[in-house]
């Protein structure tokens, strides 16, 4: 066996070859195997590399260098060297545990997992969101040992989300759910890099809570608005009366309007929840029944209700978080009320401008939350504003 000044191993009639195809910070590593002009074998390896200074990284060449060995030996020990023979020893080599093997067994057991209400079973949002994380991490890099993600790792995967315009707050529940990952492949006793559980939690400041005011929904009311705002200025007021997701909201049809005792309102089944709801119309806007908003997509309300406020002037700095662009990084920090308000703001200002004045339990029977401190936090209360309600509707009483 004999190596080059070019970094290749030769062994008999068979040259191995390391090398790099692209520049970056997390660039994959091939072997090059040429045996003959008709046996010439080029593969990824699971190795990734700093393409700077990837031949001075003695870890990696440590390990390419065992590789190579795998190789050499396999070569002398087998008489037919093909794809299947170059990639079986790729294979061999793969078989390490993995994030992202580590996330498909969490999918596969998720029936039989416990969560946070004690019981078994992930819900469809924690499936949803390891799914979505798998995507996710399997774009930024194939394959990843669980024992290679370290501090560092944790640094670059948090840099190349910032890269691609993820906020601070996208970022940080990123690198929370990869330090998940890891914690329950030690559980089952997998081995994994120690490292990655000393990484610092990402903290920002606390967004403010969006709200539309009755004095703002009776300004935005008077407005005079082409047809197409119009339009979407009712699917705003009337958002903020029925406290229901973009989705649900979106799917109320004047056809499906029931009416018992004098009493209007829409039955729904909440999407995400599946839960049962009654949404009473109140009188406040019973005059958006006479001309019923037509069918809207979620992204163009979002964009449309924003230019309604904005014609309301509803110009108070507040901080938050604004979706930048295509190609543009999104940003956090203070924002007008109108450039960053959505849909789902609509939902919060029915809860947080009928607090206190409707039974908390009767609020939550319509926003579809299960449980009392769910709310209070969804609102921005907490267990204090709470006494304070009790003493004022008692203190009336009294």
């Amino acid at each position: 066996m004999t190596a080059n000044r070019f970094g290749c191993t030769t062994v008999a009639h068979m040259k191995t070859k390391f090398y790099i195809r692209s520049k970056g910070r997390t660039v994959p590593v091939y072997v090059r195997v040429s045996i003959s002009r008709e046996k010439l074998f080029r593969k990824k390896t699971r190795f990734i590399c700093n393409s700077e200074n990837w031949h001075k990284d003695k870890p990696l060449q440590l390990k390419l260098r065992k590789l190579q060995n795998e190789i050499e030996e396999s070569y002398n020990e087998v008489e037919v060297h093909n794809d299947k023979w170059i990639e079986s020893i790729l294979s061999s080599e793969n078989n390490e545990e993995t994030v992202q093997s580590q996330i498909n067994e969490i999918l596969a057991t998720s029936h039989t997992r416990k969560n946070r209400k004690g019981g078994f079973g992930l819900s469809e949002g924690r499936i949803k969101l390891y799914k979505s994380f798998n995507k996710l991490i399997d774009k930024y890099q194939e394959n990843i040992p669980l024992v290679r993600v370290d501090a560092k790792f944790a640094r670059d995967f948090q840099k190349w989300l910032f890269d691609k315009g993820d906020s601070l707050n996208t970022v940080g529940k990123n690198i929370e759910l990869l330090k998940t990952v890891c914690r329950d492949a030690e559980n089952v006793g997998k081995k994994i890099n120690p490292e990655i559980k000393k990484v610092p939690k990402l903290s920002e400041k606390k967004k403010e809570l969006v709200i539309v005011t009755p004095e703002e929904q009776k300004k935005i009311k008077g407005l005079d608005l082409l047809p197409y705002l119009d339009n979407a200025r009712k699917w705003l007021l009337l958002g903020c009366m029925v406290g229901q997701r973009g989705g649900d909201l979106l799917s109320l049809r004047l056809k499906d309007l029931k009416e018992v005792k004098g009493t209007k309102f829409f039955e729904i089944r909440q999407s995400k929840t599946g839960k049962d709801i009654i949404l009473p119309i109140v009188k406040d806007i019973e005059w958006i029944l006479e001309d019923f908003p037509h069918p809207i997509s979620l992204q163009k309300l979002n964009d449309y209700i924003k230019l309604v406020c904005k014609e309301a002037e509803l110009e108070q700095k507040v901080y938050g978080f604004k979706r930048g662009k295509k190609g543009k990084p999104s940003k956090t920090g203070y924002f007008p009320k109108w450039e960053i308000i959505g849909t789902h703001d609509l939902r919060r200002s029915f809860a947080t401008n009928f607090f206190g004045k409707i039974p908390t339990p009767v609020l939550m029977g319509i926003t579809g939350h299960s449980s009392e401190e769910t709310f209070l936090k969804y609102i921005g209360k907490t267990s204090m504003d709470k006494a304070l309600d009790f003493i004022s509707h008692f203190e009336r009483l009294s």
